[in-house]
């Protein structure tokens, strides 16, 4: 006579990756608040793009790549509303720098 046990094995979250989030959506929220509050103008896609860039840091530690994608796309578009703005260029080398800087990110 055999008698199967059924082993279960315990379901564990990742209570690292929830504070991390909400570490994030609270900076994003300030950093947000901030640029009403106070005219910032251009440095509020810069700003966000390091909040997500530090927050890389714990993606390379946790092995979650998903950190790289938004801090990548918010620097290139933030350079690039940024180089627009200061650089003075002919309206139509504009959208070359804006594109060639969002490849960048």
């Amino acid at each position: 006579m055999t008698t199967e046990t059924s082993v279960t094995e315990p379901t564990t979250t990742k209570h690292g990756d929830r504070e991390t989030i909400g570490i994030t959506l609270i900076a994003i929220g300030v950093v947000l608040l901030l640029g009403n509050v106070i005219d910032t103008g251009l440095p509020i896609l810069p700003a966000l793009a390091i909040i997500f860039t530090a927050f890389t840091a714990v993606g390379i530690r946790t092995r979650c790549s998903g950190w790289f994608i938004p801090a990548g796309i918010l620097g290139g578009i933030g350079l690039g509303a940024i180089l627009t703005d200061v650089l003075p260029l002919a309206e139509e080398a504009e959208s070359g720098v804006f594109l060639l800087s969002f490849a960048v990110g």
